[in-house]
């Protein structure tokens, strides 16, 4: 009866050893191998710079917790990824708001340049420290001081108290910033639309009035003319000629860009037929609006060009 039990009891632990040898092993270099049960790739412990490592023997799919089972915080300096997914569902969430007038407050977040310090990798072994800081030169990024400031719910202290910032927060940020702009962008469009229909009108009406030498003077009267500058385009000076009335008081040459920003304003003191000289070293290449005002009165627009 004995003999019998001692052979059962030496099967057993036959068996076992062979199990655990097939679940773990440790190899000629002290790396430790799990390998579940019919499962052909393999996880690696092993060390770097006297800090364990674990990692996959093939590249591949592998997981780390589940759906139901996982780490409430995982601590790491770099993590490179192919795909990543944060709980959305609206269901788990409320209290919802749009964001509004998000492009003012994202026109603060600066975007910077910078190195990493010793600070950064301070509980680090020296020669990993030495290699991490090197690897964090010229990086893109923000500072968390900044952000706090605009968006503080984006910023988290750790326990050493060091800012750490969510980025994925800036990406609703940015979408609602670019409709703003798109609104803006539309807007200035409809400008531009409106000034160029309204330059082609007022070319249609004084298509006749090309220089004053087409017009007799006399016959003006009180009607206050622009004519077209020459020459245009033009790449030194160009000259703006106009015609006031006797009876006008105040009256000016105003030059505005595209955008209806203006440029130059002209105080006229002449009355008659006279011009302005525009030198092109006033201005920078490109489409320009002139606008003779006469008692505060628009007269006429026209536009000229600029060129390199």
């Amino acid at each position: 009866m004995k003999k019998k039990y001692i052979i059962a009891l030496a099967i057993l632990v036959f068996s076992l050893n062979g199990l655990v040898g097939q679940i773990m092993n440790i190899d000629n270099l002290g790396n430790i191998i799990l390998k579940p049960a019919n499962v052909a790739r393999s996880i690696y412990i092993t060390e770097d710079y006297d800090e364990p490592q674990m990692y996959p023997s093939v590249s591949g799919y592998g997981y780390i917790g589940t759906g139901s089972n996982y780490w409430w915080r995982v601590t790491t300096r770099n993590i490179y990824r192919t795909n990543e997914y944060n709980l959305s569902d609206s269901t788990v969430k409320e209290n919802i708001k749009p964001l509004k007038d998000i492009l003012e407050k994202l026109m603060k977040v600066n975007g910077i340049q910078f190195d990493y310090n010793e600070h950064a990798f301070k509980n680090e072994p020296l020669e990993k420290k030495k290699i991490l800081i090197e690897n964090g030169k010229n990086s893109y990024g923000f500072t968390a001081q900044n952000l706090m400031e605009i968006f503080p719910n984006m910023v988290k202290k750790d326990d050493d108290g060091l800012l750490y910032i969510s980025t994925d927060g800036l990406l609703p940020v940015l979408v609602e910033a670019i409709k703003e702009q798109q609104k803006q962008i539309e807007t200035l469009q409809k400008i531009v639309a409106q000034h160029e229909e309204k330059l082609i009108d007022i070319e249609k009406s004084s298509s006749k009035l090309k220089s004053t030498d087409d017009i007799n003077m006399e016959e003006l009267g009180e009607l206050a003319v622009l004519f077209q500058n020459s020459p245009n385009p033009f790449n030194q000076s160009t000259e703006i000629r106009y015609y006031l009335p006797n009876t006008i008081i105040k009256a000016m040459l105003n030059i505005y860009d595209l955008q209806g920003t203006q440029i130059k304003s002209i105080n006229i003191q002449n009355r008659g037929s006279a011009a302005e000289i525009i030198n092109g070293n006033e201005l920078k290449p490109g489409l320009y609006l002139y606008t003779l005002i006469a008692d505060g009165k628009e007269a006429s627009t026209k536009r000229m060009i600029l060129t390199e």
